[in-house]
């Protein structure tokens, strides 16, 4: 074969390039659909987990604030510990059945939601501990930190807020 014959053999034709622009456009709009799912899309799985660890987050919420400003009775102390196991495992359920990315990320403000309140607990027993050991204190520390521990009670509270609206906006 001579080099004339060679050079008239069409390799690259308009049906070719056409295929190989649709190929491609199919593949980028493909992405481009993957990547909206993956963004703004709540699984249903996640969807029920997480009402179901909302649910148990908030009524963990409620035992620490109903007992917040109260010294707290021997029959809280169980309670408050099966609220928080049964959060604890429903968080983790929601983050097993976490798909996407923002599946991932409502897990995530669960876990955030929880670890608030749960921080929110250990910094309140440490400060009644505290308080009750004090020993030697002027009238004015006292109201100091009493008015401190009050903004500080008010600013979490408003804290958990924050977090509960969160969740329920990306649950709606």
């Amino acid at each position: 074969m001579k080099v004339r014959e060679l050079l008239q053999i069409e390799l690259w034709s308009k049906i070719t390039s056409r295929k190989i622009c649709i190929g491609i456009g199919i593949v980028i709009v493909g992405l481009f659909s993957w990547c909206e799912v993956e963004k703004y899309w709540l699984t249903p799985g996640e969807r029920d987990a997480g009402w179901t660890a909302l649910a148990q987050i908030e009524e963990l919420e409620k035992l620490q604030i109903d007992t917040s400003d109260k010294s707290i009775d021997l029959d809280w102390v169980p309670k408050y510990d099966a609220a928080q196991r049964r959060a604890r495992s429903a968080v983790s359920i929601a983050e097993l059945r976490a798909w996407t990315v923002r599946d991932r990320q409502f897990a995530v403000m669960l876990s955030r939601y929880l670890w608030s309140i749960e921080d929110f607990r250990i910094a309140d027993l440490l400060g009644n501990s505290l308080s009750d050991g004090a020993g030697k204190i002027s009238p004015e520390q006292v109201t100091n930190a009493k008015r401190f521990k009050q903004k500080e009670r008010s600013e979490q509270f408003q804290l958990f807020g924050y977090w509960r609206s969160e969740a329920h906006k990306f649950l709606d």
